[in-house]
């Protein structure tokens, strides 16, 4: 039960800054339009990809508290969909719209963890 609540803890703790952090600087949270500005500072710092990781600890919470195995044996393939069919097309966007700058970032700060 703790650790349920400590996994949907995790989400809330990435993902309202990351929110937070969108909506200050006026960006889009839909991610198909085009991004107004490139996130690094705060939650972005620690990782690039804070919403994705909070649903990921989300997920892993709720499926504590069903208790199936069956829905933690979908968790790598949760993320390896969210990584090779979400993310890389971002990233890829990221490259062409801030170019260098996306580069640098990427080498400073992980994609996850």
């Amino acid at each position: 039960m703790i650790a349920g609540w400590t996994l949907i803890g995790l989400n809330f703790i990435l993902t309202v800054p990351a929110i937070w952090k969108f909506i200050r600087s006026k960006n889009t949270l839909v991610t198909v339009k085009p991004a107004n500005s490139l996130q690094t500072k705060g939650i972005y710092a620690a990782t690039r990809n804070p919403m994705y990781l909070g649903l990921l600890f989300l997920y892993s919470g709720i499926a504590v508290f069903k208790g199936n195995w069956w829905t933690f044996i979908l968790i790598p393939f949760l993320v390896f969909a969210i990584r090779f069919f979400v993310i890389r097309k971002e990233e890829d966007y990221l490259d062409r719209a801030f170019g260098s700058e996306y580069g640098l970032y990427k080498q400073k700060v992980r994609r996850w963890i």
